[in-house]
Parts: C-alpha cells; sequence; structure tokens
C-alpha cells in the first residue's frame, strides 16, 4: 500500500489508521506510473513513463528509490495509461510490467520481466521489450485476478471507432494469444481509463469524450 506517482509523489498507507503519509519519492513523470508492493504492504518497485522525451521512456525504480538494473529504454512514452504490473503465477520472484506504444514507434502491447530475487532483493530486468501485437490500443489498461486466485486478466481496448476489447491470460505458462471482444459502445477517444467494483462483477470504462459504460465481467471467462 505505498502510491508513487506524478512529479515525485508519494503516498504511504501502512500508518496507523490507514492514514496516507505522503512522501518524496525518486522520480519525474507527468505520464503513467504504477506500482506494487507485496503481502505485507512493503513496496517493491515502480514504474514511470516520462512526458516529453522522444523514444523508450520508461524507467522502473527499485524499493531503494533508485533505478532498477536495466531499469531504462523500455517502450512507453509519457501518456496516462500505458503500465500496468502483473505478478507471475509461477514464480513469487517474477513480475510483468506490461507496456504499450500509443504515439510514435514501436507501437502495440510490449512486456518486460522483473526479477526481485537479484541485486540482493532489489530486482533486475531480465527481459526487455518482448512484442505481444501491434494493435492500435487506447491509451488505457487494466490486470485482474482470475477467478481461480492464480492467473490474471490482461484488459486492453481497441480505439478508432472501435468497440472491440482484447484480452490475455497470464497462467504460469506464460501470456495467451489476444482473445477479442465486441461489446459496448465505440471508443472514439485514444485516452481510457478503467475500473472493477469491489465485488469485481462490473467493469467501467471511461473515455476522454465522457463516453461511460458499465459492463458485467466474470472473472472466471474473461
Amino acid at each position: 500500500r505505498v502510491w508513487c506517482f506524478g512529479d515525485s509523489a508519494g503516498l504511504n498507507f501502512n500508518t496507523p489508521g490507514n492514514v496516507p503519509a505522503p512522501f518524496k519519492a525518486n522520480h519525474l513523470s507527468k505520464g503513467s506510473c504504477v506500482s506494487i508492493c507485496d503481502g505485507n504492504s512493503n513496496l517493491l518497485f515502480y514504474a514511470y513513463t516520462q512526458a516529453g522525451l522522444i523514444g523508450q521512456t520508461t524507467v522502473v525504480i527499485d524499493s531503494s528509490y533508485n533505478i532498477m538494473n536495466n531499469g531504462t529504454n523500455i517502450i512507453g512514452r509519457g501518456w496516462y495509461n500505458e503500465l500496468c504490473i502483473i505478478p507471475n503465477p509461477h514464480n513469487a520472484d517474477l513480475f510483468y510490467l506490461f507496456t504499450t506504444g500509443i504515439t510514435g514507434v514501436p507501437q502495440g502491447l510490449y512486456y518486460s520481466i522483473i526479477d526481485k530475487s537479484l541485486n540482493n532483493g532489489l530486482g533486475a530486468i531480465t527481459q526487455k521489450n518482448i512484442f505481444v501485437g501491434s494493435t492500435d490500443f487506447c491509451d488505457g489498461m487494466i490486470g485482474i485476478r482470475h477467478g481461480n486466485g492464480r492467473d490474471w486478466w490482461l484488459i486492453l481496448h481497441h480505439w478508432n471507432n472501435s468497440n472491440t476489447f482484447e484480452k490475455y491470460l497470464i497462467t504460469p505458462v506464460g501470456v495467451s494469444n489476444a482473445m477479442l471482444q465486441p461489446i459496448g459502445i465505440n471508443f472514439d477517444a485514444d485516452l481510457v481509463d478503467f475500473a472493477f467494483s469491489y465485488q469485481t462483477n462490473k467493469f467501467l470504462s471511461v473515455t476522454l469524450n465522457t463516453e461511460i459504460q458499465v459492463l458485467d465481467f466474470d472473472r472466471c471467462t474473461g
């Protein structure tokens, strides 16, 4: 329960009464930010994209607030919802950092592998910018645990007047092929935000053009 976001901002919820305590983190971002903690709410690492720079701008920061080994030159520009961390269901030390290239080259969905067992527990990037698919996505994605309590779903959406969701299942075997489902309204905006209800059976999407919809969701079937 440690959030790192924005321009050096951080909030720590590991305080009496869960009152968030602000702190200064070691990053400068006006784009995407994502962080992950362990089961005891200790920060594991976080990542961010950098606005105003050309190329592969994503940076990964370890729990000591330093750049993780091999943690630069990762795909992702300075937009808003281009990053998602998903634990590897087979190995508690491994994590997927999914990134999307929305503008410029390359575009599409990619992932990098983070191994927290390396560098005395601070972690390192062991594989970087692995290509998944070249779909023209909206600037937004979300992950949610599968109904079996082990695997994960990664959900994105096509843009340019499309109503198609693109879903991936992450299992101990790896990342599945893309599963497409046309449903709901067409997205005319390239910026979107997703959220699940507390019970995880409702899925909300909101686009930059205030196109809002709520859909039913089944964590077992995706």
